[in-house]
């Protein structure tokens, strides 16, 4: 419709994600395992950054097509990295891997980079991720024994408000 608004996501991160690379990558690494991460250039957005800004545009009137992701592409190996050394875990557990030895259910696209010319809403990537680790912790004490029910209704920017971590 022409005066739709789109809004097309990067890889997301989400702390409550199970499956995500970089939430593998570091249980991996935390194992004492390496972590082998498919190759791969991609635009991680953080979920809680593309619905703030996605609500902002839907507010403004955008119209039209927007990409949102957190500033910098890089690697799946290189994402994963750099969220074990913001972590506190060794960044050097981190492998990149070609995908065809990894027996993944789907295939990834080498190249998944967004970028936009309309503008750049989101926060940097490490700033991303530095929230994804505080929250990725919360949604892990959410699991602890007996936290089924909080872990259900956890959302991490609920928690950030709260503690007035923005």
């Amino acid at each position: 419709a022409p005066g739709a608004l789109l809004v097309r996501l990067g890889a997301v991160l989400a702390p409550e994600h199970e499956g995500c690379i970089v939430s593998q990558a570091l249980l991996a690494i935390a194992r004492g395992e390496g972590a082998i991460v498919p190759a791969g250039l991609a635009s991680p957005t953080y979920l809680p950054d593309a619905v703030d800004a996605a609500l902002d545009l839907l507010i403004d009137g955008e119209r039209g097509v927007w990409h949102l992701a957190n500033r910098d592409a890089v690697t799946w190996a290189e994402l994963a990295r750099r969220a074990a050394a913001l972590a506190g875990l060794p960044p050097a557990g981190v492998r990149g891997c070609a995908q065809d030895a990894l027996g993944l259910p789907a295939a990834r696209p080498a190249y998944s980079a967004l970028g936009s010319t309309r503008g750049q809403l989101l926060p940097s990537l490490d700033d991303a991720l530095a929230r994804y680790l505080r929250h990725r912790a919360l949604a892990v004490a959410a699991c602890a024994p007996n936290g089924e029910e909080r872990r259900r209704n956890f959302r991490p920017w609920r928690y950030e408000q709260r503690a007035g971590w923005i």
